[in-house]
């Protein structure tokens, strides 16, 4: 991509839905899909100052690993002439899509990859970063937060919620949306283990309401999600996801008559490849058996901690798994902007990151994390990149 002055972004989506049945994420094995009801996405925004750019993906799955987020960023590099560090690529962390992880195949002990789907994935991802540029236009940018209680709740420790929503919003110079992003922590799971159609759950209705009554593309990013942080609501069905997604939406929307400009004159990145030790031996055994496909180097797990600045006013972290709230609390506590982003499940995804202190062996989310000191190494590794912008 060569050089352009001036602020340009531009925003694209391509529908990523598995064309046949696949196993779906979450709620154990075995758990196929037996139709569609709504799409899921690759949702992608671009903006670009000058020759620096900053290019973010959020995709409807589950989550993906680092590997191939590492493979996939290369080659978004090669084919577009772009920085590998200005590259964000994230999930919504749905529990109604397909398994791209491989912990609910047909039994514990057998992936649910499909690997075809993730060849589609990759190809289609690859489509949707190129029709950006057909649609880049110059760009002014808008910033806003409030907080929205009710829609999320934690079902682990029901006192600690952050409900803090940000967004960030792209319009070109003739005022048209380009783009709306949400970042709000909250599980995509308002459905529950009985649907098995495929869907975005609540984010579907976020997007589809957004987009009716603001244009352009909406683009969701989930937070700290952990705890977990979960939609509240009565029971698992469409309704109710319904329910969650018009009211984050209009949250947003409604943010937006407070939205600062962001008089955008520089784009600051730090993208940094860090080690967390794989202490959880039921993850380090399915590691061998090829169920995870996560490669081990002296019992540690390569990830991936991406910052960006923009103009000191906004501050975007990536948090490469489910941070619970109070490790989002510590990273935003480092954070000094105005407007502070987390991207949960930003560039991978290891699993719960629980404090330390907190780290209780037997509990759910314990059992579904790298082990104790992911969330210690994790905070102060952005207390480094922080010294150092």
């Amino acid at each position: 991509m060569g050089e352009i002055l001036g602020l340009y972004a531009g925003a694209a989506k391509t529908n990523i839905t598995p064309n046949k049945s696949v196993y779906i994420a979450g709620y154990g094995q075995n758990r196929k899909s037996t139709g569609v009801h709504d799409p899921i996405w690759c949702r992608v925004f671009l903006i670009q100052k000058d020759d620096i750019f900053l290019l973010i993906l959020s995709l409807d799955l589950i989550g993906l690993f680092w590997n191939y987020i590492k493979r996939l960023r290369k080659e978004i590099s090669r084919r577009f002439n772009l920085n590998e560090n200005g590259i964000i690529i994230a999930c919504t962390h749905n529990h109604e899509g397909p398994d791209t992880l491989g912990l609910w195949g047909p039994n514990p002990f057998t992936s649910g990859v499909d690997e075809d789907y993730m060849d589609f994935l990759r190809d289609k991802i690859l489509e949707c970063i190129e029709s950006i540029y057909s649609r880049l236009d110059l760009a002014k940018i808008y910033v806003s937060k409030t907080e929205l209680y009710d829609v999320a709740k934690n079902a682990r420790d029901p006192g600690l919620l952050d409900p803090e929503l940000s967004t960030i919003y792209i319009k070109d110079n003739s005022g048209k949306t380009i783009c709306i992003t949400v970042n709000y922590a909250n599980h995509a799971e308002a459905l529950g283990r009985k649907n098995t159609l495929i869907t975005s759950d609540w984010p579907h209705y976020l997007y589809n309401y957004i987009e009716r009554e603001v244009g352009g593309i909406a683009v969701f990013l989930n937070a700290a999600l952990g705890g977990m942080i979960t939609p509240n609501v009565k029971r698992g069905c469409f309704e109710e996801a319904e329910k969650a997604g018009v009211k984050t939406a209009k949250a947003a929307i409604n943010s937006l008559k407070k939205a600062e400009e962001l008089k955008l004159d520089n784009i600051r990145l730090v993208s940094k490849n860090i080690f967390f030790p794989l202490e959880n031996k039921n993850f380090y055994k399915l590691s061998e058996i090829g169920v995870l496909k996560r490669r081990l180097i002296d019992g540690m797990i390569e990830s991936n901690i991406t910052y960006v600045s923009l103009n000191n006013m906004v501050e975007i972290i990536t948090i490469p798994g489910e941070a619970l709230p109070k490790v989002g609390f510590k990273v935003k506590e480092i954070l000094s902007a105005k407007y502070k982003f987390l991207i949960g499940l930003g560039n991978d995804e290891l699993g719960y990151i629980i404090p330390e202190e907190d780290f209780t062996p037997g509990k759910y989310e314990e059992s579904m994390s790298l082990g104790p000191k992911t969330a210690t190494i994790l905070i102060k590794e952005i207390e480094k990149i922080k010294n150092i912008i």
